[in-house]
Parts: structure tokens; sequence; C-alpha cells
């Protein structure tokens, strides 16, 4: 029986600091989430360099937002992140 192989791909934040895209295209990776929010009030200064070089190389790409429900409403949280 052959395993399927299933798309790899990767998760960034502010944490991981400035990412090398080209060098993660060419590693086999194929998709990444870049995180864009937290809360209501932070935004990850990473987000739009990654979400860009993601698409410039060649990733499908996906934005998240962490949820802080100890501090504001999941209304709040939605429309913070679709601002972002």
């Amino acid at each position: 029986m052959t395993v399927p192989k299933y798309p790899e791909g990767c998760d960034v934040s502010n944490n991981n600091g400035r990412v090398d895209w080209a060098a993660v295209a060419r590693s086999g990776i194929q998709f990444g989430f870049a995180k864009a929010s937290e809360g209501i009030g932070f935004r990850d200064t990473y987000f739009p360099r990654n979400f860009a070089d993601m698409q410039a190389n060649g990733l499908v790409r996906g934005a998240y937002h962490f949820g802080r429900p100890d501090q504001s409403t999941a209304v709040d949280e939605a429309q913070y992140f679709l601002s972002v």
C-alpha cells in the first residue's frame, strides 16, 4: 500500500522574525500561514511582508488571528482581524 503524500506547509509569526520564503519554497514547502493579528490591538509587523513573499514565491498562503477571548468578544476580534 502506498501512503499518499500530503502537501507540506508552515506557520509563521513575529516570533520567527524575517523569513526567507525563497528558501522555504526551494525546500519543498507548498503553503504557509502567517499570523496577522492577536486580540484587538496587536498587528504582526512581519505579516504584510510574509503574505506578499509567500505569493511571490509561488506558495499557497493563508492568514490567521490569535484569539484572546479573555480580553474581548469574538465579534470584535473578527472585525479587527479583517481590518488587518
